[in-house]
């Protein structure tokens, strides 16, 4: 199983409610592996991108749900909304197709919906997001994280091309 299971199964589990009881033993354990996304290699984008997919799937689900038993109240409505809003920065980056979705969605379920501390905790980009709109913001953050992975990516190319390419010694009898 993969966090994403996990995750998409206490999504399952809180949507049916039910009763919560406290045992003795421990009944689920979740590690996170100490190198898991960490830099910005592509290999962490790759899994950064795979896992915001699915957890923005796994809400989509809960959100179906929700509503096809008739649950899908105003509150909900605005919770989906504040987490829909975490997943538009790397839809911004790496899919906007899907950030403009994302964002639409999120109008959708809260027409009043607003950027503030309960989903952004950068009280910069809020300020920001406030002078110029949301949708610029996203065009903005997505062009400068796509321009700094393009200068990133140069700069490691140009370090390799610099760097001296180490050859095995040639030994008195591979000589000619």
């Amino acid at each position: 199983a993969t966090m994403i299971d996990d995750f998409d199964w206490f999504c399952r589990l809180a949507i049916k409610g039910g009763h919560v009881r406290r045992v003795d033993s421990v009944s689920y354990f979740w590690c996170l592996h100490p190198a898991s996304i960490q830099g910005r290699s592509h290999r962490d984008a790759s899994i950064y991108k795979k896992l915001t997919l699915a957890r923005y799937r796994t809400y989509g689900k809960v959100e179906k749900s929700l509503q096809s038993s008739g649950n899908l109240t105003m509150a909900h409505k605005q919770l989906l909304a504040q987490k829909y809003y975490s997943f538009l920065r790397c839809f911004a980056r790496y899919d906007i197709r899907r950030c403009w979705q994302a964002l639409a969605k999120i109008k959708r379920l809260d027409q009043a919906f607003c950027v503030n501390a309960s989903c952004e905790p950068n009280a910069k980009a809020i300020s920001l997001i406030h002078a110029v709109g949301l949708p610029a913001f996203l065009i903005g953050y997505g062009v400068w994280q796509r321009f700094s992975d393009a200068a990133l990516s140069l700069a490691k190319a140009v370090r390799a091309l610099r760097s001296p390419v180490r050859r095995p010694a040639i030994q008195a009898r591979d000589r000619v």
